[in-house]
């Protein structure tokens, strides 16, 4: 298990949850989704594993027995949903991240992006 507080991913960025630094890398295409999670040049929020939306906090448990994934392919934040006060989910084949986002500016005209405290638990 590995944690980091105010992890920002900003558009054009995305994270891979089995870096322990949580250092977000540049996408090559800035129109479309990529890795784990993700931000579009357009504020889109997007990821390329299963993903879940919690309103408020939500830790382990709750995100480990969820099943209500967004579709893939699909944007987080439909229509420039604020997602602050949120919980993300995010299950890979080997991880399980959640994060929780305190501050939400994808509806920004200019440096689109989320704030997060994120925790990310090996999946046995």
């Amino acid at each position: 298990m590995f944690h980091k507080t105010g992890v920002q991913l900003t558009g054009c960025y995305a994270l891979s949850f089995t870096d322990t630094h949580l250092r977000p890398y540049q996408i090559s295409s800035c129109t479309s989704g990529s890795g784990d999670l993700s931000v579009d040049i357009y504020g889109d929020v997007q990821s390329m594993a299963q993903l879940a939306v919690y309103a408020g906090r939500a830790g382990f448990s709750l995100c480990q027995a969820d099943t209500n994934y967004v579709s893939p392919g699909s944007f987080v934040n439909n229509n420039h949903q604020q997602l602050t006060d949120s919980t993300l989910c995010i299950t890979t084949p080997n991880r399980l991240a959640v994060c929780y986002v305190t501050d939400d500016t994808t509806s920004a005209p200019t440096a689109p992006g989320l704030t997060m405290d994120v925790t990310v638990y090996a999946l046995k």
